[in-house]
């Protein structure tokens, strides 16, 4: 991942003139068994935010398959295969830039060094929360329309 996020910089992922999350998005960067996948975003300052998402794999009873045999899952995809919940990474990225920037506004933050504050790490809390209250409400509509219920986180 380093190398990756190192080759040709930040303008490597932005279009010319590009502005906005768009030209921050980097989008995902790797795979892992299938399971974990890895995105990235980079600021305009080089600041780089990396986000490692857990693709749940359901039982067609809605409970979440634990062996993560092929026989026993009853669905599964990827979050690039959902045009949906890329704009919700995007956006799930952009409020995290913004707690960021809050946090970096405060004149008793020391910028050089692991973050330490509450408000940040509540921040970070609500954000998760509610990207996946987002995912089980859409997987329980999508469930509806189509008989599939939670299969596709």
């Amino acid at each position: 991942m380093a190398a990756r996020s190192n080759n040709g910089g930040p303008a490597r992922w932005r279009s010319p003139g590009a502005m906005g999350t768009n030209a921050m998005w980097m989008g995902m960067l790797c795979e892992v068994e299938e399971r974990l996948s890895l995105y990235g975003y980079i600021t305009n300052t080089g600041i780089k935010f990396i986000l490692l998402l857990e693709i749940i794999h359901m039982n067609e009873d809605g409970s979440r398959c634990i062996d993560g045999s092929p026989s026993s899952l009853y669905a599964s995809s990827t979050v690039s295969s959902l045009p949906g919940r890329e704009a919700e990474l995007k956006n799930m990225f952009a409020q995290l830039h913004d707690l960021y920037v809050r946090y970096t506004m405060n004149p008793f933050t020391k910028l050089r060094g692991p973050i330490k504050s509450g408000v940040f790490d509540k921040g970070i809390g609500e954000i998760a929360s509610s990207f996946n209250s987002s995912a089980i409400e859409q997987a329980a509509q999508s469930g509806e329309a189509n008989g599939e219920g939670l299969a596709w986180m």
